[in-house]
């Protein structure tokens, strides 16, 4: 289905188990769906979204900026932008040029593979916090169980986020660029349970000021801190830094190799002789793994993944 521009004259869609495809090779700025006054709210349920010139023509993204979007199952592909959403839950996106999970308020067992800005001038990211002005925050924003595979692009990144949490996520970069994970600004109650970073550097920048962070139960590649940087407010407990570490005050710290599964083949669980399984509390509010399976025992792995 491809829809034409104009008034959508309701405040309440539902579109289930369809194509809605733009057909768009220029353009700053194109949606598949357009709304009206930020009052419209739109179910995309078990449905593919796409632009048949490609991600990189066109600038196409699902929706604008005046929907209230919630989706669950489907595939978004070759597009700008993974969907801006209230709420995502068990959805796809691949092939896309720019930010798989920077619109969404709370992403749920999703995942995005193939991040590539390709010829175009993005800045690519698996979850941006922007905001317009110094003062603003970014509020409430949740990763569940949300994975990105093969991405070229940054990882965790942005400034100004407060009551925030992002558990059980995998963010796995395409070696051989120069992308990081990165946070500046102002971070105010914001949670990191159970991350696996394989591959990207952790870099705390140097105007950041920090309050009530936690990184707990979760496995890094390295981690990095600029000058100026006031990290007094981050928490690191329980966590394995495989490279580098410029944080001082971690907890029950474990270091060197995870000894990943088969990393190449996108398997980042890591098997039970590993420095990282069988030495972080368990946590009540993160009872699963990443893909579903329940941590039964006091002492779980570090990362998203049960040790195999």
């Amino acid at each position: 289905m491809q829809i034409s521009s104009g008034r959508p004259g309701t405040q309440r869609l539902r579109f289930e188990r369809i194509t809605l495809f733009a057909d768009k090779a220029q353009g700053k700025y194109n949606t598949i769906i357009a709304g009206e006054n930020g009052k419209t709210q739109v179910w995309l349920d078990q449905c593919v979204m796409l632009n048949k010139q490609g991600r990189w023509k066109g600038n196409v993204n699902v929706l604008g900026n005046r929907y209230v979007s919630y989706i669950t199952g489907g595939l978004s592909t070759q597009l700008n932008n993974g969907p801006a959403a209230r709420l995502m839950r068990n959805h796809r996106v691949e092939h896309i040029t720019s930010d798989a999970f920077t619109s969404v308020a709370v992403a749920i067992n999703s995942t995005v593979v193939d991040i590539d800005r390709g010829p175009t001038s993005a800045h690519p990211d698996f979850h941006q916090s922007h905001v317009a002005k110094p003062d603003q925050f970014n509020t409430n924003r949740i990763l569940y169980n949300v994975r990105g595979i093969d991405c070229i692009a940054q990882g965790f990144f942005g400034l100004n986020l407060k009551d925030s949490a992002f558990v059980n996520c995998l963010y796995d970069k395409v070696q051989g660029n120069y992308y990081r994970s990165q946070y500046s600004g102002k971070l105010d109650h914001v949670l990191f349970f159970h991350i696996t970073l394989p591959n990207q550097t952790w870099l705390w920048r140097s105007n950041l000021k920090t309050r009530n962070c936690y990184i707990l139960n979760s496995l890094f590649q390295s981690m990095g801190t600029m000058k100026g940087a006031d990290v007094l407010g981050v928490t690191i407990s329980d966590t394995h830094i495989m490279g580098k570490n410029s944080m001082s005050k971690t907890a029950h710290l474990t270091v060197g190799s995870p000894m990943f599964i088969n990393a190449q083949e996108n398997n980042f669980a890591i098997p039970t002789s590993s420095p990282a399984a069988g030495n972080a509390p368990r946590l009540q509010t993160v009872p699963a793994d990443i893909n579903g399976k329940a941590r039964q025992n006091d002492k779980v792995d570090r990362g998203a993944f049960i040790a195999e």
